[in-house]
């Protein structure tokens, strides 16, 4: 394909270019079925239109009126349907049960449909508009309410040191990693404390996020930094769909086969009544930076 360059005063290059997209436009229509057209749809109320639409010359107009509800939202007794060529109105298509080549339409044509219904949910925007979409806003007082926030973090901190103020300076600093590998030692210290774990035991049963991945608890504690601050709770799982085999920088921590272990963070798990579950039971694969 040559090269057309896109320079001051390279009209003459654009014009050759939109020559070169279109100089197949004659053949667009070569190898269509016999009784088959192609026409593009407009709408009255709305900037979109649908082009190259292919029709069978024996669809009755009410069966095009039932299929352009689909891509238009007006249903088919709010519809007219005007038959145009080159943007010059041809005829009116009113009659529901003559198939649409009693009207002529040919390759090329297009097809426009007014909505008869001014109460149309497609009217005055209401399918293509977004501004018109009511944006949900919470109110301060809510968010207040809410638990897990930075607001709420923010208050406990202060209730502690009335001179707290976050520390952005390492954020982004690791490649966007996860939370646990980016915050300060001091932040994962209160996020993943040994409040994190203290209703977890060493054997109990448990299920880990995501995925409901099954398995018992092995291990729990700070890995004395083999792995990012914060306390820790090694599982083994009854299939191996972990990441570890309980082994961190060469320190065996809890043995388990290959793949059957891994080190998750308190929160996401639960430990109760886990049976073992239905070996043929799906499970997701994670990559996330909060399980190693």
């Amino acid at each position: 394909m040559a090269a057309f360059r896109a320079a001051p005063g390279g009209a003459r290059d654009m014009k050759s270019l939109g020559n070169f997209i279109t100089q197949r436009d004659g053949e667009r229509y070569d190898g269509m079925a016999e009784g088959t057209i192609m026409v593009t749809v407009s709408h009255s109320n709305l900037q979109q239109k649908h082009v190259d639409l292919r029709w069978d010359l024996h669809a009755t107009v009410g069966d095009v009126k039932v299929r352009l509800t689909k891509h238009c939202g007006t249903p088919p007794q709010d519809m007219r349907l005007i038959l145009r060529d080159d943007g010059r109105d041809i005829c009116c298509m009113e009659d529901d049960d003559r198939p649409i080549g009693f009207y002529g339409v040919q390759n090329g044509n297009s097809i426009h449909v007014i909505d008869t219904n001014p109460y149309s949910m497609s009217a005055g925007g209401g399918l293509e508009d977004t501004t018109l979409v009511k944006k949900y806003v919470m109110s301060d007082e809510e968010y207040n309410k809410r638990k897990n926030t930075m607001r709420s973090y923010k208050r406990e901190q202060l209730k502690k040191d009335p001179n707290f103020k976050f520390d952005f300076s390492q954020a982004g600093a690791n490649g966007g990693k996860s939370d646990g590998e980016t915050k300060t030692d001091a932040a994962a210290a209160v996020d993943f404390g040994p409040e994190s774990c203290a209703h977890i035991s060493i054997g109990m049963r448990c299920e880990v996020d995501p995925g409901a991945r099954r398995g018992a608890v092995c291990f729990i504690g700070d890995t004395k930094g083999l792995l990012p601050p914060g306390h820790w709770v090694g599982v083994k799982f009854d299939e191996p769909v972990g990441k570890s085999n309980g082994t961190v920088k060469g320190v065996q921590i809890f043995d388990v086969p290959a793949k059957y272990g891994g080190f998750v963070r308190g929160q996401n798990m639960r430990v109760g009544d886990y049976p073992e579950a239905d070996l043929f039971d799906s499970s997701e694969e994670d990559d996330s930076d909060e399980e190693l």
